[in-house]
């Protein structure tokens, strides 16, 4: 006869698979707010800035026409393509900053220039039109306090979310990496494990050993934009449109 196992108190029953997950993403998230914030070094080579739904040139809010032709009020009150290129900006002055033997604040253009790493930008079309206009016909080194000789943007390539900027990254961008530079991926919090879990669909071992996910501020929002990133990297998923797990 085969033995009858009875559980006793305080067992549980073993974790899904999509439970295991969702718990990997909140240790992510804590790891990354409170426990092991990146601390910058001067091998950081490449940063990538990731957008929001903002443009450059617009308020906070986003808004978008509904169905009734009126405009509704469907994103955050913060303008994420600023704030994401505003903590890209700041990495690449400490980075400079180490690389030149100077304090953050004395570091200049010039020395951008001259050993600073570089800031990748790719998103929706008009995002990459928009930040061109701002560097390359308006005032965007002063605004930013960064050289636009250090800012690549790659040909628009209808990018519509954050799985195209995958999808669609040019590989011949890693040769800034050097032989041994670090690959900084800048966003918000709430977006950062999605976008490691894309990066680990999308590239080799060896590339994301070199990377780095880096909040940019503020850190927290709202409940339903972390819950729906949750939601999102689980049915993604199912999808098959990211990895649940690192290459081997």
């Amino acid at each position: 006869m085969n033995a009858v196992i009875i559980p006793t108190m305080g067992e549980r029953s073993p974790l899904t698979l999509e439970q295991r997950v969702k718990r990997e993403v909140l240790k992510d998230l804590k790891e990354l707010a409170y426990e092991n914030p990146p601390e910058t070094k001067a091998d950081w080579n490449l940063i990538w800035a990731f957008s929001g739904p903002h443009g450059f040139h617009q308020s906070g809010t986003w808004v978008k026409k509904g169905p009734d032709g009126l405009y509704q009020d469907i994103g955050t009150e913060v303008n994420e393509a600023i704030t994401r290129f505003i903590a890209a900006t700041q990495i690449v002055r400490q980075v400079t900053a180490l690389r030149v033997g100077k304090n953050v604040e004395d570091v200049t253009l010039d020395d951008i220039r001259v050993a600073g790493p570089k800031i990748f930008y790719n998103e929706w079309d008009w995002q990459n039109d928009d930040l061109r206009e701002l560097f390359f016909e308006e005032n965007g080194e002063k605004q930013f306090e960064f050289p636009k000789e250090n800012l690549i943007i790659p040909q628009n390539s209808q990018v519509m979310h954050t799985g195209h900027q995958f999808e669609k990254f040019p590989d011949e961008v890693l040769n800034v990496l050097g032989e041994n530079g670090k690959f900084v991926l800048v966003s918000d919090l709430y977006h950062l494990p999605r976008i490691k879990r894309h990066a680990w669909k999308r590239f080799t071992k060896a590339t994301v050993d070199r990377m780095v996910f880096y909040p940019s501020q503020p850190l927290f929002g709202s409940f339903r934009l972390f819950r729906g990133e949750i939601r999102r990297v689980v049915e993604y998923g199912k999808r098959g449109n990211l990895s649940w797990s690192p290459p081997q």
